[in-house]
């Protein structure tokens, strides 16, 4: 993915020929390199976010191409039933035309009965006419004439069952017929829903293509801000070595004085506070920039070095006053409420990195202020 990078630029170096200035450099790259730790945990949790949508993707095309072919299957078996179906209303249509046949082949012998009956009366007329002469033939053309009424009868009532036959296998023909409309419309509902399948199946493979290429972005992303802060790192520790030596820790501060009781009650170590030890820095910045203020503004704002307490003591004040006024009143850029994790001490995570926060950029503004 093309864009711009979301590293942001690295300070710029200079050899410091102070050491407050060095100090500020080290700040600066302090900060830095929080900043790209903080970047870093961010590319780290949207690349789990992407993973699990990836799976959930391949978990919903899975479902899609199962269901793809359980539909192609429906519509193969919907296929071999319409075509036996067609099958068996074309046998029927043919015996339907067979009978049909039949029936005409009837009329036709009926028709010429009904001719022949018609010339045995003419005869039978005439016979009556010579039924003094002929009264022997007129017995026998009597008993002719009974016998082609029982044919002709009979014929009747073929030809009756034959129309009921006829009827019947119309109506059989007409309900394959509506049968077969129904079996190509559910045929063609079937192809639609596999052409929507299948146009679905393409977008989802189209989108866990662009989340893959998405992935294999913020990995490389990753991988270089990893490298960058290494370098950030080995650099702070070359700079921390040359600048700061070693000490045990009841060298590098006194105790607390008369907060020394009070943290003891509230069983609060100021030593693995990460907040106390930004605040240490920044009340020896805060001290430099006060003397910078009164040579160059009319204003002098920032908090001065109280040459009565330690530099521990008045970090600790100063700690504990940030506290207790982001939780008496809270900041707008805070999503939540302020509250307290051990009260009077700690805060919440959230709230603890929130005033992280504002320490830094007081101390970017005040190292700003004075590097013009």
């Amino acid at each position: 993915m093309r864009g711009r990078s979301c590293v942001p630029d690295p300070p710029r170096r200079w050899r410091p020929k102070t050491r407050a200035a060095a100090l500020a450099a080290l700040m600066v790259v302090r900060r830095y390199a929080a900043r790209l730790a903080a970047i870093a945990r961010e590319q780290e949790i949207r690349e789990r976010a992407l993973r699990d949508e990836l799976e959930k993707l391949k978990a919903s095309t899975d479902a899609q191409a199962k269901a793809l072919t359980e539909t192609q299957e429906r519509l193969t078996r919907t296929e071999q039933q319409r075509n036996e179906k067609t099958k068996e209303s074309f046998k029927r249509k043919r015996q339907t035309e067979r009978l049909i046949d039949r029936l005409k082949r009837t009329e036709r012998e009926v028709s010429r009965k009904e001719k022949a009956l018609e010339q045995a009366r003419a005869d039978l007329a005439a016979l009556r006419q010579q039924h003094e002469q002929q009264g022997s033939q007129l017995a026998d053309a009597k008993t002719e004439l009974a016998e082609m009424s029982r044919r002709r009868e009979s014929l009747a009532s073929t030809v009756k069952k034959l129309e009921e036959k006829t009827e019947q296998l119309e109506q059989l023909a007409t309900d394959a017929e509506q049968k077969v409309k129904q079996s190509e419309n559910a045929l063609e509902v079937e192809r639609k829903q596999a052409e929507e399948a299948m146009r679905s199946r393409d977008e989802s493979q189209a989108h866990v293509e662009l989340l893959q290429r998405r992935l294999e972005a913020e990995q490389a992303r990753r991988t270089e801000a990893e490298e960058h802060i290494d370098e950030l790192r080995k650099e702070r520790e070359g700079a921390v070595q040359s600048l700061h030596p070693v000490h045990p820790v009841n060298e590098l501060s006194s105790s607390l004085g008369r907060y020394r009781d009070f943290a003891r009650l509230m069983s609060y170590d100021p030593f693995i506070d990460p907040l106390f030890q930004l605040m240490l820095d920044e009340v020896l910045l805060s001290a430099r920039y006060s003397d910078w203020q009164e040579r160059h503004m009319q204003r002098v704002t920032a908090r001065r070095r109280d040459p009565t307490q330690t530099l521990e003591e008045q970090a600790f004040a100063a700690v504990m006053a940030l506290r207790w006024r982001l939780i008496d009143h809270p900041h707008i850029r805070q999503s939540t409420v302020t509250s307290w994790v051990q009260l009077g001490v700690l805060m919440h995570a959230r709230d603890e990195r929130y005033a992280r926060l504002l320490t830094n950029e007081r101390r970017d503004d005040m190292c700003a202020k004075m590097m013009l």
